[in-house]
């Protein structure tokens, strides 16, 4: 169903267009899909080689039941999105605690199929600064790091010669922070994306293998990749969109302070009458200045004005979250790849931030996630939700704790 916003505004979408392939056509198709939790109450790398953690990797393992997951299935999904943190993997040498830790994948990708759920494996790569602890950065930046990430891509792609191709895929780095405007930086990037192509294949001729652009996973780092660089019929790509990210991620501390200190803007936010607008950059002013001060302050704080502002008109919303999709669909039609050969990886919005108090509300979020289904099913593209629990919870909300009312079977009728 799409709502009334769109209704109103409509758009002269194309539907999926497909071009004939050259050579092997891929068995495994996503349409409706949601991630589980990276982690759940993240334990930090100094508790990474506890028995307890290892043992019980990935950790939603102990917080999510069978009827669960056979809830998302009944309630219309195909597909779960099964992020690992290659970190956690990475931080020792130990081969013991490795197998034992990618046993524990195993387990997960086996109470997923018997749930007659479809798995992509994501090598959920992450910012981590200069933590001591593996992220993006270290794989990205260290050769040595990237070597040990390429034999880990081959360890996982072989243990996954266990599962029809039918069923599971292979996701290979996740939300990459080089830059895809840069030309020297983009072309480092695609010799990445070279050696692990070939680190998955090599160990792997048959999976289906899921790529993603620079620049954070976002349509502009798809967009200036050439698919030819891979040269393989046997693969999806996905791009990741959050768009607008104020609405989207108001309140999340770790999204930085542009947004961690704003809440409450609904969605859409054209429901908003003057005085209630008014009333609302007045709260979120005083959050800001509670917490900030200075120039800092005042930027943030006109900034939240103007997207309040600026984000009331439909027409600027819409524009804004029509835009990826019209990116990637430009570019899929260029290279002549299928539509649903196209994946959008992640999108959502938040609930509430940890230790925070809830900063949005359930009917704002199932508006905003239906409406972008709508236009992903609309450019023929396949879809995951983010996610399962946590700030971003769909069924759960921290620590395994079930929401009174799961989102997934409201946001799909």
């Amino acid at each position: 169903m799409i709502s009334r916003l769109f209704r109103l505004f409509g758009f002269a979408i194309i539907f999926a267009i497909c071009f004939p392939g050259a050579g092997h056509v891929a068995d495994f198709k996503v349409s409706r899909a949601i991630s589980m939790d990276q982690w759940v109450e993240w334990p930090g790398p100094d508790r990474w080689n506890e028995p307890a953690v290892v043992e019980n990797f990935p950790e939603w393992l102990r917080f999510v039941n069978d009827d669960e997951l056979r809830y998302l299935r009944q309630a219309g999904l195909d597909t779960v999105r099964l992020p690992i943190d290659p970190g956690f993997l990475l931080q020792s040498g130990d081969i013991v605690r490795t197998n034992t830790a990618l046993e524990g994948v195993k387990r997960a990708i086996d109470r997923l199929r018997a749930a007659d759920l479809k798995v992509i494996v994501d090598m959920h790569t992450i910012p981590r600064g200069d933590s001591n602890a593996i992220g993006i950065e270290k794989v990205q930046s260290d050769p040595q790091v990237f070597d040990a990430y390429l034999n880990l891509v081959g360890q996982i792609a072989a243990r996954l010669r266990d599962y029809s191709p039918n069923d599971v895929a292979f996701e290979l780095i996740n939300e990459p922070t080089i830059d895809c405007i840069d030309k020297t930086a983009q072309t480092t990037y695609e010799n990445m994306l070279r050696r692990l192509h070939a680190a998955a294949r090599a160990k792997n001729p048959d999976i289906t293998l899921v790529f993603t652009g620079a620049c954070l996973g976002k349509a502009e780092g798809l967009q200036v990749i050439n698919p030819a660089i891979v040269n393989d019929e046997n693969t999806i790509w996905t791009f990741h969109h959050y768009e607008p990210f104020k609405l989207t991620h108001q309140s999340a501390t770790w999204a930085g302070p542009w947004v961690e200190h704003i809440a409450n803007i609904p969605y859409p936010p054209s429901r908003l009458s003057n005085a209630e607008a008014a009333a609302l950059i007045e709260e979120n002013k005083t959050r800001i200045f509670a917490s900030l001060i200075g120039e800092q302050a005042m930027k943030i704080a006109d900034g939240t004005r103007y997207d309040i502002d600026r984000l009331r008109s439909d027409a600027e919303l819409v524009r804004e979250m029509t835009e990826p999709f019209e990116k990637v669909a430009a570019w899929a039609d260029q290279h002549g790849i299928a539509r649903d050969r196209i994946f959008l990886g992640e999108f959502g919005m938040i609930r509430q931030e940890w230790e925070r108090p809830a900063a949005t509300r359930a009917e704002w979020r199932i508006g905003f996630i239906r409406d972008i289904i709508s236009l992903s099913e609309r450019h023929g593209f396949g879809w995951s939700m983010w996610s399962f629990g946590g700030a971003f919870g769909m069924v759960q909300e921290f620590s395994g704790n079930s929401l009174d009312n799961p989102l997934v079977d409201e946001v799909l009728r």
